[in-house]
Order: C-alpha cells, then sequence, then structure tokens
C-alpha cells in the first residue's frame, strides 16, 4: 500500500482577502480540504503528497507558497502512531 504524507497547514493571509485565498487553494491537487477557522490562523487546509520532500518543494513552495495574499504558513505533518 502506497503511503502518502499527510499535514495540516496553517495559513495567515492579508486582511479582506480569506475568501479569495480559499478559492486559490481549492483549486491546489493536493489540498484535501480546505476551511476558514477562528484563533491564530484565517485558514486551516489538509494537504497531501508522495512524501515529506514532495510536500515541502512541490506542494508548499510550489503551489501554497506562491498563492497572493498569504503572509505566514506552519506546517504540521500527521504522523502515524
Amino acid at each position: 500500500m502506497l503511503h502518502l504524507t499527510q499535514a495540516f497547514v496553517l495559513i495567515n493571509v492579508e486582511k479582506g482577502r480569506v475568501k479569495e485565498v480559499l478559492e486559490r487553494l481549492k483549486e491546489v491537487e493536493e489540498v484535501l480540504e480546505v476551511d476558514a477557522v477562528t484563533g491564530a490562523y484565517d485558514i486551516i487546509a489538509l494537504v497531501r503528497a508522495p512524501d515529506e520532500e514532495a510536500l515541502t518543494r512541490d506542494v508548499l513552495l510550489g503551489k501554497i507558497h506562491n498563492i497572493p495574499g498569504i503572509t505566514e504558513t506552519s506546517t504540521a505533518i500527521i504522523l502515524e502512531v
């Protein structure tokens, strides 16, 4: 069985751009779910990739960080315990 790396990406955005960023994130193939939330971050996204390297290189740096309006992200990789 193929193991995929999954992570929660916590995202802050520029004021007034939450809806726009949500729509852009929904277009990213690796984003499984995305929601606006309350608290320290504006948006939380559940993402997946073949491995941690692809998650960082392709998904985070290659796609999510290039979405206009995103100011900060924090990633929590889901562990199998």
